[in-house]
Order: structure tokens, then C-alpha cells, then sequence
């Protein structure tokens, strides 16, 4: 997503076992806003890249949350962020 933005209550990445999901927030302006809990990896693999001043929120946040789930955030480049607030 670039230059965009979403809203929801809470966020997965990666929900089905043997799946994969994976999310880009990139640019200035771009934001993902989780009113409730973001899962990275809920119980199969999850990727967030946030980039190039992309901000991602939410309350608490949950990187490889089952047992057999892997997650994976990087957040890179000036004024990107990950805002936990749980």
C-alpha cells in the first residue's frame, strides 16, 4: 500500500494453517490502524514490512502467536513506525 491507509479492529497476517500472508506499508502517508490487536504469523507464516515512513498502530502486538506460526516485521527507513500502545 502506498500513500494509503486502512482501518479495522484487529489485524492478521498469516491466519489459516499452511498459509502466508504478507503486508507492505511503504510511503509517507501510508498508515494500517488496528483499533484492537495485530497477529504477525497467527498460525502460519506472517510478514509486515513497513518502509520509507509508513506507520503501522495497534494495542498489542503478537509476532508467531501459535506454537507452529512464524512472524516476521522490519521496519526500516526515516519515520517509519510500529505503535504499540497495549
Amino acid at each position: 500500500m502506498e500513500g494509503g491507509s486502512v482501518t479495522n479492529v484487529s489485524g492478521y497476517v498469516g491466519y489459516c494453517p499452511d498459509s502466508s500472508g504478507v503486508v507492505g506499508v511503504s510511503d509517507i502517508g501510508s498508515s494500517w490502524c488496528n483499533s484492537s490487536s495485530l497477529y504477525i504469523g497467527y498460525s502460519a507464516d506472517g510478514t509486515v514490512e513497513i518502509a520509507g515512513g509508513g506507520a503501522v498502530s495497534n494495542t498489542n502486538g503478537y509476532v508467531g502467536y501459535d506454537h507452529d506460526a512464524t512472524g516476521t516485521v522490519t521496519v526500516s527507513g526515516i519515520g517509519s513506525t510500529w505503535t504499540n500502545s497495549g
